[in-house]
């Protein structure tokens, strides 16, 4: 019987957050969750410890966390996850196993995936191999079947089982394929196909492949066309199955976990592959940081060249300076002499009309007058010299003030890599869900627990264990579904059925974003739906951090 739950798929990146920035990212988000877990003093559970290893090697993230087996004291449940980096995304294995305290044997681990790991794939983008790890089965119509067994059923590098199942003529199946998905979540992937499109697909795969009137089938990686080795395996029909529901689906879940491939889980994680991986990070984190450093070297290099040019032009302009007023002083002596000297050729002059001037007199009068053209063409010389000094001054400072400008930009830019929209998005509905849950947990009139679990059910295709708190188990994409199922406990609230169901494909279009990103009116509508929400609910806090992000996005 296994004890062991294991699955290793890819996160992909977006905007900002790729390589080593999503490493760092995923690895806090992962963190943050599994400290959420709170104790439970009603079960005896212990909050787990959460442990953290190779946080200082970029490239490669260990996290374990270990916690009491709920109702049973005997074993505890561990969970590690590792991380490392594949090109712009990450290759990721998740790997939850029974431990024995008193060493008997283990119970079997068919509770279905780890909770993290519904966390995980609702909040990031997930693949093992071709196909999308998501917590949707895939419903195939007559159209589609050809594009789905050449693309996922004869794909050779698809890595997880497929569990097809066929309608019958009443268009039921013999398991609710949603609640199939979530316990085969990471080991298999749920197709459901009408009466039409399974005769499709055994008309196009050959005979091995029939199946009919709501039966079961696993399609194993590695299937070929018109093959009988590696065909499918006919589980059982409908009748069979629907009296033993339970039993089939830990059936379908123990041959997914004991037929997956090697090659799944070593490919990504042998040691020479992390070493290459550490090593390579290593040397990027090197030459990144010697190159922050070069240019804060280069840019404040600069700052001291334009500093003291500066400080030489400067010292230029105060000689400058001195001489002009030193030339103005001697050119208002000379004036002060040339008018006494036209004084004294006026006392010295004739009184007869007509009397000549002496010689000499008239060559002072003409050397002085040529003497004081100089000293003003001087003074002149100097006044422009002054003024293209002073335009020198606030040029070379103007420079100095922008070079300083660039080179904290350029620092800040190194430093500080700016989330995207859809970190932006995945942030606000994180924030979104527990008052909502909260909120949704005291509208329902419920005299006790039980009761509060039986109209959940109602309402959310999941089973809810006698341990289990049941607002722990209600996801961002049952909150619709449980107050349209429930309106008579929500009347107060009006259009509260409307906007959640305008979050939930916000939160499904930030889970799985398109491949050019998310633009910011989306997000700025995303972030009104939310805080819209929240202040409806009474949730000041919240409501006040999503307006924020809001502003933030349209001040930008």
């Amino acid at each position: 019987m296994p004890s062991e739950y294991e699955t290793c798929f890819t996160i992909s990146g977006a905007g900002d957050a790729t390589g080593v920035y999503l490493l760092r990212e995923v690895t806090e988000r992962i963190k943050g969750e599994l400290l959420s877990y709170t104790a439970d003093a009603a079960t005896g559970e212990d909050a787990p410890d959460v442990e953290t290893g190779d946080t200082e090697a970029a490239g490669y993230t260990r996290i374990s966390a270990e916690r009491d087996y709920p109702g049973n004291p005997q074993y505890r449940v561990r969970l590690e996850v590792r991380l490392c980096t594949q090109g712009d995304g990450l290759e990721a294995e998740v790997h939850s196993r029974f431990l024995s305290v008193a060493e008997s044997a283990p119970p079997e681990l068919l509770a279905g995936p780890p909770r993290l790991l519904n966390f995980i794939a609702s909040e990031f983008q997930c693949a093992a191999g071709p196909e999308p790890l998501s917590r949707q089965h895939r419903y195939i119509a007559e159209a589609d079947v050809e594009s789905f067994a050449r693309e996922s059923v004869l794909n050779p590098q698809r890595r997880l089982p497929i569990l097809a199942m066929s309608e019958d003529r009443h268009g039921g199946t013999a398991l609710d394929p949603e609640r199939a998905q979530r316990v085969l979540l990471g080991v298999a992937a749920v197709a459901v196909l009408p009466g039409r499109a399974a005769t499709a697909l055994t008309r196009y795969l050959g005979r091995w492949y029939s199946s009919s009137s709501g039966a079961l089938q696993i399609l194993w990686p590695g299937c070929r066309y018109e093959s009988n080795g590696d065909g499918p395996r006919v589980i059982r029909r409908r009748d069979d199955v629907s009296n033993n529901v339970p039993e089939t689906l830990r059936g379908l879940q123990r041959d997914c976990i004991a037929n997956a491939p090697e090659s799944h889980f070593d490919s990504a994680f042998s040691d020479a592959r992390v070493s290459v991986i550490l090593e390579r990070n290593r040397l990027l984190e090197t030459r990144q940081r010697i190159l922050s450093e070069q240019s804060a070297e280069a840019s404040t290099d600069e700052a001291d060249t334009l500093r003291r040019d500066l400080r030489r032009e400067e010292i230029k302009a105060r000689e400058a300076n001195r001489k002009w007023q030193n030339a103005l002083q001697t050119v208002a002596k000379l004036e002060q002499e040339l008018a006494a000297a036209r004084d004294e050729l006026d006392g010295l002059s004739s009184p007869q009309s007509g009397a000549a001037q002496p010689q000499d007199e008239r060559e002072i009068t003409r050397k002085l007058r040529a003497e004081n053209g100089e000293l003003r063409e001087e003074r002149d010389r100097l006044r422009a010299t002054n003024a293209r000094l002073n335009d020198d001054n606030q040029l070379l400072r103007q420079r100095e003030l922008r070079s300083r400008s660039e080179a904290d930009a350029c620092v800040i830019r190194l430093a500080r890599p700016h989330p995207g929209n859809v970190t932006i998005l995945n942030y606000a509905v994180n924030l979104y869900r527990d008052p909502m849950r909260r909120y949704i947990i005291s509208n329902l009139d419920a005299s006790d627990e039980t009761s509060l679990k039986e109209i959940l059910r109602m309402s959310v295709e999941f089973s809810i264990g006698a341990k289990e708190k049941p607002e722990a188990l209600i996801d961002v994409n049952d909150f619709h579904n449980i107050v349209t199922d429930n309106r008579a406990y929500f009347a107060d609230s009006k259009n509260l059925s409307w906007s959640l169901r305008q979050i939930k494909d916000v939160r499904n279009r930030a889970a799985h974003p398109p491949p050019g990103g998310i633009s910011d009116g989306y997000t700025q509508d995303g972030l009104t739906r939310i805080a819209e929400a929240l202040e409806s609910i009474g949730a000041k806090q919240e409501y006040m951090e999503i307006a924020r992000l809001r502003d933030r996005i349209h001040s930008n």
